[in-house]
């Protein structure tokens, strides 16, 4: 069943995406629940209670990390609501259907994202890799202008 003032087009990338928020938003309240009830102490081990932290800490994170795929997911339903839905807004071409099919909640076209993620504090002036031969991500600074200011 198509959902009203849905462009037949992107009727599949809105079901998708609105399942998608609504697992996510299961999975979060979830999580909220048990990252916010009060840490149960077994004992004074500092192992235990370490332990226990870590757990937390992850929890939140994992949190964060719902939250902001929840807010691309709910930004990419509005775009369709909008009829922006499929154009880059780095560049205002349209995004291919494969990435729209791999990434519904995509805001980039292919060629942007990689620009976007190869994007150093330095203003992203040269390729800076790390690791095992990785880009970093957006707005992180590489290990060339980590340790020193960018020239």
């Amino acid at each position: 069943m198509k959902a009203p003032n849905i462009p037949s087009q992107w009727t599949w990338h809105h079901r998708t995406l609105t399942k998608l928020r609504d697992t996510l938003r299961g999975e979060s309240q979830d999580r909220s629940s048990e990252a916010f009830n009060p840490l149960p102490r077994g004992g004074n081990d500092p192992t235990d209670i370490a332990e226990e932290e870590i757990e937390r800490e992850t929890l939140l994170a994992e949190l964060a990390h719902e939250q902001a795929e929840l807010f691309e997911i709910e930004a990419a339903l509005q775009r369709i609501q909008r009829g922006t839905y499929g154009i880059c807004e780095a560049t205002g071409l349209r995004i291919s259907p494969e990435r729209l099919r791999a990434v519904p909640w995509t805001r980039f076209c292919q060629s942007a994202a990689q620009r976007r993620d190869r994007r150093c504090l330095c203003g992203g002036q040269h390729r800076c890799h790390h690791g095992a031969g990785g880009w970093h991500g957006a707005g992180a600074a590489c290990r060339q202008h980590a340790a020193r200011p960018a020239r």
